[in-house]
Parts: C-alpha cells; structure tokens; sequence
C-alpha cells in the first residue's frame, strides 16, 4: 500500500503520521513521544493504523468536535493554533521551521519549548481541539510505599486544623510507621530530606491553605481573581457593573455645620476593567475621578 500524507503507521513499536512525502523520503512525527517532525527514509514494513487506536495508545481525552467545546476553549484552541500556523507553513524545511518558531516565540512572548508542544500535538493528532485546556492527557502517578506512608503522614498531621510544622509531623510519622512497640526507630527508617522532597513535589498552595486555615480564609484572602468568568458573560465593551458604599467620614462645610457623610459609586467596565468612582454628598459631585485598572 502505497502511503498518503496524514496516514498513520505502525512502524518500529511507535505510531507515525505521514506530514509531507518525497521520493525516497518521508516526513513524519512520532504520535507517542510527540517530538518534532523528521525526514526518513519510506520504511520497507509498516502495518496502517487509526485515529482511534491513536487515541487509546497515547491515552487522550480529547473532544473531536471543535463546537463540542467551551467558548473560553474554543477561543484558546484558535489562539494557540494562531500562533503555530505560520511554522505550519514551512513544516518540511527543518531551517526555515525553527527559525519561524524563534519569530513567533518572540513576537508572542511565549517560549519556543511551548511553541513546539503545540505545533507536534496539532501535528500528531490533526485537530485544533486538541490544542484546548479540555484535553487531559490522563497519566496514573504510581506511588512507592513509602511515599504512600509519606501522603498519609501529611494528611493526617500536617493538612489540619492544628497546623503542625513539617517536622512535626515527619516525626509523629516515624512514631506511628517506623517504630517497634518499645518505641525504637527500625534502622532503614526515611530521612526528612526524603520527606521534605515529597511534600515540595506533590504539595499544592491552594489545598494546603484551605486544609489548615479554612475554605472561608482561602475564598476572602488567598483565592486568584482571574475574570475569565466575567469576560465569557460580558464578551464586549460596554456593560457596566456598579456598586456604591458610604464612606466612613463626615464632611463640614467653612461654618463647621455637618455637611453628610459622603457616597462613593464605582462604575466598572466588565470588559477592559476601566472604571470611575465618584464621590457624592446628597446630590453634589464633590471628586470624580477616573482609574484604569490591569486586568
């Protein structure tokens, strides 16, 4: 059988797509390691292979219908794909490609290890969704015993209320998990550097706020406003969110009479986050001001 180009081949324990195809040679990607495209000699044997059994061998999770996705991912699916595009255009020639990505990389500010993931998964897989934050690439961590001890000692004495220091609970750890009945440590007990090593490797900030100090604390001081939510419903200029609060003083006026405490009204643009706040005494405008915020 003679090949095609985005004909996907079974060849030497790995699975290939034919991007471009010459005389004697061929351009693929290898579809499992996912790294660039080379030129190689027309292998002798391949046996065919389909995007099905693509998807099951390299394990991804991907949405095949491009309106299947979010607005939010659909818009970063074109945007990345955006960016790859014009190495898409001189994908044979291996010069002309890395210095494309070396200008795209600069010109979008995004580095070129970055740049290269997305070009070989569009490349590999042939579908701008693949490019979306939906797609998982679904990857089973398969822990030690000892590091399965480790994530046990750390949610039982250190992702508490109590708020225990790491050395705490390494120690209360070896009392339970490395000491005979007598209270001797076993000789081939974990050092902390293994401990510590474990925890800076699998902590996360977030989980680790919330378990100790409390969902409450993370959602009022610690919790990122991205305005990813508020940019999907307000997608244009224009809609405005206001709010209003009393301020906390009392004005007077030259004779010292009470004047009134005095309003102030914010008017934020939900899409640029542009906002003006005036400040109000009954129904004189005594400060407007105007700030822009960076979203």
């Amino acid at each position: 059988m003679q090949l095609q180009i985005n004909d996907l081949i079974r060849c030497d324990g790995s699975i290939f797509r034919v991007l471009a195809l010459d005389e004697q040679s061929v351009l693929v990607i290898d579809c499992i390691k996912r790294q660039m495209p080379s030129w190689v000699t027309v292998p002798s044997e391949y046996i065919p292979c389909t995007e099905e059994e693509l998807q099951s061998e390299t394990d991804v999770d991907m949405a095949t219908d491009e309106e299947s996705l979010a607005h939010t991912e659909r818009k970063i699916a074109h945007q990345r794909y955006t960016m790859i595009a014009p190495a898409l255009t001189v994908i044979e020639d291996i010069h002309a490609r890395s210095d494309m990505i070396d200008f795209v990389s600069k010109k979008h500010k995004i580095s070129k290890p970055t740049l290269r993931k997305y070009l070989c998964l569009y490349l590999a897989f042939q579908n701008i969704s693949i490019l979306s934050n939906k797609t998982k690439f679904r990857a089973v961590r398969l822990l030690s015993d000892e590091q399965k001890t480790f994530r046990w000692a750390l949610n039982k004495y250190y992702y508490t209320s109590r708020r225990n220091s790491l050395k705490t609970a390494y120690t209360l750890m070896l009392k339970e998990k490395y000491c005979d009945c007598n209270g001797k440590l076993f000789p081939d007990y974990p050092p902390f550097h293994r401990f510590y090593y474990f925890y800076q490797t699998h902590n996360k900030e977030c989980n680790q706020i919330i378990s100790r100090d409390g969902l409450s604390n993370y959602q009022r001081n610690h919790r990122p406003i991205l305005g990813d939510g508020v940019r999907e419903y307000f997608p244009t200029i224009g809609y405005g969110l206001l709010d209003s609060t009393i301020c906390d003083i009392y004005l007077v006026n030259e004779s010292g009479q009470l004047v009134g405490r005095p309003i102030l009204t914010v008017c934020v643009d939900a899409y640029s986050s542009m906002s003006w706040a005036t400040r109000w005494v009954g129904r004189a405008v005594l400060i407007p001001l105007l700030r822009c915020f960076g979203t």
